[in-house]
């Protein structure tokens, strides 16, 4: 999974787009939940697990050995089924409208601060860099990106 952020003008962008804080290839500092089971409708009906839900037993993502910028779980799910959750925290020094960018093979469904912006329920392989892409107002400070992931069975 990749995700990346850019500002919609097309002038040079801010020293901290580039620093990796709203910006660039987000790989660092993701959060992974345990292995959930998948509702019903499948993950189209996932609804947000935030980073201080405790029963999703959040731990730090190591993507040791993945392509630079893609955010690797097989290593940690092999070929289970089911759903996992994927979170972190940003830091938007200014506020903007964004480029949101998700790149995925499972299904997905991304909340922003708790809210879902973005739905992309199909399985197909294999992962694209901006699979799914979308357009996000963010004001300036902290915000809670997560991802709802459909292992697909590896």
């Amino acid at each position: 999974m990749r995700m990346r952020s850019q500002s919609k003008k097309s002038v040079p962008p801010p020293s901290w787009l580039t620093a990796g804080q709203v910006g660039g290839a987000m790989s660092a500092d993701w959060q992974v939940s345990r292995c959930m089971p998948m509702p019903k409708g499948g993950v189209a009906e996932a609804g947000h697990v935030g980073l201080r839900n405790r029963t999703a037993q959040w731990q730090p993502h190591s993507d040791e050995g993945s392509p630079a910028g893609l955010v690797n779980v097989h290593g940690r799910f092999g070929d289970r089924d089911g759903l996992v959750y994927l979170g972190r925290r940003l830091d938007a020094p200014e506020a903007g409208e964004r480029l949101l960018s998700l790149g995925h093979d499972g299904g997905a469904r991304l909340f922003v601060d708790g809210r879902c912006v973005l739905t992309a329920p199909d399985t197909i392989n294999p992962a694209v860099p901006g699979r799914s892409c979308m357009r996000l107002r963010l004001s300036r400070g902290s915000h809670e990106v997560v991802v709802a992931f459909d292992l697909a069975s590896g």
